[in-house]
């Protein structure tokens, strides 16, 4: 039987060369299995992302409003706050409860 005479140098760098070559294939692979989308994919993805937007559009109107009727209650209470207050200075300085007018007195107070 002949002898192999092979250095244990040149095993190695047969061992690399198998192992580069094994390594090829699978450097390609994820590339080859790289997510594709099909257009309905790709349409339901966008419609998705669309609807999101609206909905965030829709809640900044509502939140919109929402301040708008919370500024205008606001108005109002500070209103019927002064016209208490201009009812309570007229009923201790001696006015009677009629001939108190909240908007008359509302401004000269």
């Amino acid at each position: 039987m002949p002898e192999d005479k092979t250095t244990p140098a040149a095993e190695e760098q047969a061992d690399q060369a198998a192992e580069t070559k094994t390594e090829a294939p699978e450097d390609q692979a994820p590339r080859d299995e790289e997510k594709r989308f099909t257009q309905a994919e790709v349409d339901a993805i966008v419609q998705k992302r669309l609807q999101r937007e609206r909905n965030k559009e829709k809640d900044q109107q509502a939140d919109q409003a929402e301040d708008a009727e919370t500024k205008q209650t606001l108005a109002n209470l500070q209103e019927d706050m002064r016209a208490m207050q201009v009812e309570n200075y007229a009923l201790k300085k001696g006015v009677g409860e009629n001939h108190i007018g909240y908007r008359a007195l509302l401004y000269n107070y």
